[in-house]
């Protein structure tokens, strides 16, 4: 058992999502996933900086196309705010230009839309393992989609 899975730390996860229902069902299936983790939700990438900048939180599960600030945009200022931010982009778009701009600040969990809950949860889960043993680096073993 890990510091994580005692308490010691709290896991923080942001979720960043334009879409309500789709916000609403990726906090619902972490809360359920994660207890021990605190939840943090912004609309937009301005308010998901705000939210990283007053919280902190460890995991970043972030949509890509958002109006305002996208999720490119937003996840370069959370890298160069805390490099050790560990980061799940999930969008609609395969285009290999965006992989390479996430892949470029050592993004490599892309999931393609609509989701696959079992690869969220996969990669959440290696994230912590990662935290709590404090592991930097090293990418969970989900295939890029």
């Amino acid at each position: 058992m890990n510091d994580l899975q005692r308490g010691k730390k709290r896991i923080g996860i942001l979720i960043v999502e334009d879409d309500a229902e789709a916000g609403a069902i990726a906090r619902r299936l972490m809360a359920l996933e994660f207890p021990e983790a605190t939840l943090y939700s912004a609309a937009d990438g301005i308010i998901g900086i705000a939210q990283f900048k007053e919280h902190r939180p460890d995991i970043v599960i972030t949509d890509i196309g958002m109006p305002g600030l996208d999720g490119v945009e937003m996840a370069r200022a959370i890298k160069a705010m805390r490099p050790e931010t560990k980061f799940v982009v999930l969008t609609a778009h395969n285009e290999k230009s965006l992989i390479d701009q996430f892949k470029q600040m050592g993004i490599e969990i892309y999931l393609l839309k609509p989701l696959n809950f079992d690869l969220l949860v996969a990669a959440i889960k290696k994230y912590i393992e990662e935290i709590g043993s404090g592991a930097s680096g090293s990418r969970p073993d989900i295939p890029l989609k």
